[in-house]
């Protein structure tokens, strides 16, 4: 039947007489119009009262779950039915409702409107009560799945507070309860701390533990407990649960460790819970756990990558981090930022002597020290090793930074017999001061390290400062690095040798190998320079296994009884493999091993251990001759030469005039351990026979003879040409 030709008036009377809410609304919400039966159900005094709203202000948090499925309906379908829970105006209580809502195509207006109808869901008959029980049923299923749903994609990303929030607001609008809570065990694990909250009464801050509380009753029994009305309970106080109107509760307990807590929800009313609240509050909290597991393990990585494992002190990364911050903080005021590099002093003769386990220990309890020494503010890190990064906020200037390098200095060296450390320890320490430039992270680490490297070579247990120099000398270090190991393939090095006389017969008895480098833009190269580059760097290694092979390979073509001294290092005698280096070089130039000497500095040698002292072993009874170097230069030479009688020869170095009485002493001690003394640095002959006249007969010089290449010396040995008398 056409409507074309009824009354406008007959529709208006249908509209406003209707039984039911009839409602007219904008897409964006706004109330357009509402039947006079949809102002009585929702207390609003006039249809003045209501123009100024939108829909989302008549319905209660239960029924605004519905509100993305109706916007997804309208959009897709054009209409929308199901159940809902309107909030009157005047006492806010919910109203359930049935509801079908579509759209009214626009006609002459802009855009279309959207008309519902509503019907109260109380005054339904018994056919009309099963046939919407089962439709709510289906929406409350549907709701609870969508709140799950958004539950478990937080669970997988969100942050904990957002989850925690989101749970307590799904559980309170679901259940239709006043008000949810989380709380979990603080710290002290004597009290319930509310961490989350939604509801429209008061927020409490903590629960009574045990059965001062209905969530502390849960908790302890690690069970539901579900509570119908606070008039007649008695397993648990309700004194401040019914001080704040709450008469009826559900509390779930969930297990994260170490803080386990309880979600609860309560209710102003009495009220019987059912078994379905149960299971949504159980899987709502099952969700919950598995968030926290997943916050937990990713801060737990997060501290791990920040963190040292050992100490628990920041790492490299986080060092870097609050460097940077710590620099853009003092632009802003009257202080700079200090960066303090400490590297203990000679700290592997703790591990090597007590062990790695003590050591761990005792680096630990150093961690500690300069944690309680160091400023508050301050960050303390360890970069790995037996280096500790110091970040100083708010220093003053270069003075206060030396100050408090004194403080961890005097930290260190001081011991607690209680402790984890045995000994006092000793630390170089380079300090960079952040200047006009505003330094990187890295670049103000990099001074501290240079800085330190002064310190150590200067003096170890010493502190300096950067200097700009020092970015000159790492510039050249790192050159001369570079072009050392270049050079051991082109071969730019050469060996020297100078001979070993017996002042005796002035026959040659042996030679020195001595490393030549013969730089092809910076000519020649000290010695001293380029054996420390090599050290520092890492090629000391490379340089001495080709010394020895070199010197093994010259000294072959000498007569069977002149023998080759080489010098070794540190690093050398500690490499397990350096046993079957010479080995393999001695077979492999034919050198006997009875005509090699390696030489040691007692410098060196005061680092021995264990490996060391097994190298050296291994290859004294290969036949192969040692030399103490530089006697006198370290300390502890005679406890040496008791403890490991492997030493065939000590080297005394005699740079000038020397007392009578020292030299003869020196012999003496060589006399009595059965090694032989070579006298160094004879350059007149005074020092000759003043050497001679004190017992000595071994003697090394430029008065002897200068170093030379190998052809010379070949040549010298080869024409028999012995005496250098």
């Amino acid at each position: 039947m056409a409507l074309d030709g009824l009354d406008p008036a007959l529709l208006t009377g249908v509209f406003e007489n209707a039984p039911e809410l009839v409602s007219l609304s904008a897409l964006d919400g706004r109330i357009l119009h509402l039947n006079p039966a949809g102002l009585a159900l929702v207390g609003a005094p006039s249809l003045d009262a209501v123009l100024r709203l939108t829909t989302a202000n008549f319905f209660s948090d239960v029924g605004l779950l519905a509100a993305p499925d109706v916007e997804r309906s309208l959009h897709t379908t054009g209409h929308w039915q199901g159940v809902g829970e309107l909030r009157r105006l005047d006492t806010g209580e919910p109203v359930p409702v049935s509801i079908s809502t579509f759209l009214v195509p626009a006609g002459e207006r802009d855009e279309p409107v959207i008309a519902s109808i509503m019907r109260d869901r109380r005054l339904r008959t018994s056919h009309e009560s099963a046939l919407t029980d089962v439709l709510e049923s289906a929406a409350h299923r549907a709701r609870e799945q969508s709140a799950v749903g958004l539950l478990g994609r937080l669970a997988v990303d969100g942050d904990l507070t957002t989850i925690l929030d989101a749970t307590t607001s799904a559980a309170s609008s679901l259940m239709g309860t006043e008000c949810a809570s989380i709380a979990r065990l603080d710290d002290t694990r004597t009290a319930l701390r509310v961490v989350a909250y939604s509801g429209v009464s008061e927020r409490p801050e903590v629960f009574g533990t045990c059965t001062r509380s209905a969530p502390g009753l849960a908790l302890s029994s690690g069970t539901v407990v579900i509570c119908s009305d606070a008039r007649t309970e008695s397993r648990f106080d309700t004194t401040t649960m019914r001080s704040r109107g709450l008469l009826s509760t559900v509390c779930v307990p969930f297990d994260s460790t170490p803080r386990p807590g309880v979600l609860a929800v309560h209710s102003a009313a009495p009220r019987e819970y059912t078994d379905r609240d149960v299971t949504f509050l159980r899987t709502a909290t099952d969700i919950l756990v598995a968030a926290i597991r997943r916050i937990e393990l990713e801060n737990e990585l997060r501290y791990r990558s920040l963190h040292d494992p050992l100490t628990g002190l920041a790492n490299r990364a986080l060092a870097y981090r609050r460097i940077d911050e710590a620099v853009a903080r003092a632009a802003d005021s009257e202080t700079t930022v200090a960066v303090l590099l400490a590297d203990l002093d000679d700290f592997t003769t703790v591990n090597d002597s007590l062990g790695h386990v003590s050591g761990d220990a005792a680096l630990i309890t150093l961690a500690r020290k300069l944690e309680r020494t160091m400023a508050v503010g301050d960050t303390v890190a360890r970069l790995g090793g037996d280096e500790f990064l110091v970040v100083c906020d708010h220093v003053v200037d270069e003075a206060d930074a030396r100050s408090r390098a004194v403080r961890i200095s005097t930290a260190l060296a001081t011991v607690d017999p209680q402790s984890d450390q045995p000994i006092p320890f000793s630390a170089s320490i380079g300090i960079a001061v952040a200047g006009d430039d505003v330094p990187s992270a890295q670049e103000m680490v990099r001074r501290a390290d240079l800085a330190m490297y002064r310190a150590k070579g200067t003096a170890p247990g010493t502190t300096d400062v950067y200097d700009v120099r020092d970015r000159y000398e790492a510039d050249r270090v790192f050159r001369l690095a570079a072009d050392l190991r270049r050079s051991l393939v082109d071969g730019e090095l050469r060996l020297v040798y100078q001979p070993i006389v017996d002042l005796v017969t002035g026959a040659v008895v042996a030679a020195e190998a001595l490393a030549r480098w013969d730089h092809p833009t910076l000519g020649s190269v000290s010695p001293r320079e380029f054996v420390a580059v090599a050290e520092r760097t890492g090629v000391v290694g490379h340089l001495g296994l080709w010394a020895l092979q070199t010197a093994c390979t010259d000294a072959v073509r000498w007569p069977e009884d002149v023998s080759i001294r080489v010098n070794v290092s540190a690093h050398q005698l500690n490499d397990p493999d350096f046993v079957q280096s010479v080995r393999r070089t001695l077979d492999a130039t034919g050198l006997p091993a009875t005509r090699l000497g390696l030489e040691i500095t007692e410098t060196v040698w005061v680092k021995e251990n264990a490996r060391v002292a097994t190298t050296l072993e291994a290859l004294h009874a290969m036949g192969v001759s040692f030399a103490l170097d530089d006697l006198g230069t370290g300390h502890s030479s005679i406890a040496y030469l008791d403890r490991y009688p492997i030493f065939d020869c000590l080297n005394n170095a005699l740079p000038g005039a020397r007392p009578h009485a020292i030299v003869a002493a020196i012999v003496l001690l060589g006399t009595a351990f059965g090694v032989d003394v070579v006298g160094e640095g004879i350059e007149t002959a005074e020092q000759a026979e003043a050497y001679r006249a004190c017992g000595g007969r071994l003697a090394q010089g430029f008065h002897l003879a200068r170093p030379m290449p190998a052809a010379a010396i070949e040549q010298l040995l080869r024409e028999g040409v012995r005496s250098l008398r």
